[in-house]
């Protein structure tokens, strides 16, 4: 009875550790998941597959995207939930600046 009890206990945390390694950075207030490739920020539900479709933002806007150290980038908004930004390098973390109720808010994102 206890081997059940433990071999069930390994496979719900398993599988709860897959399901965030595809999250690397998250706006609780939206409820989304935001990840970082090839300078692109995409927005996904906070669902278990990350494979699309993309989400915009509801409440909150994106007002800015920028280095770790501070430099502003360029961005252009592509397509609902996906803004890339002009970089001469890939970057691997960038921080992404949101609004919401006239509050700023900056999230970090990673590259998964």
């Amino acid at each position: 009875m206890k081997i059940k009890n433990i071999l069930t206990a390994i496979i719900c945390l398993s599988t709860a550790s897959i399901a965030f390694a595809h999250c690397p950075s998250s706006f609780k207030e939206e409820k989304v998941c935001l990840m970082l490739d090839d300078n692109m920020v995409y927005i996904y539900d906070q669902k278990l597959e990350h494979n699309g479709p993309y989400k915009d933002l509801e409440k909150a806007s994106v007002v800015g995207i920028k280095t770790l150290e501070g430099k502003n980038l360029e961005f252009k908004k592509l397509a609902r939930g996906i803004y890339k930004f002009e970089a001469p390098t890939k970057y691997k973390n960038v921080v992404l600046e949101v609004t919401l109720d006239k509050k700023k808010k900056e999230i970090q994102v990673t590259h998964e």
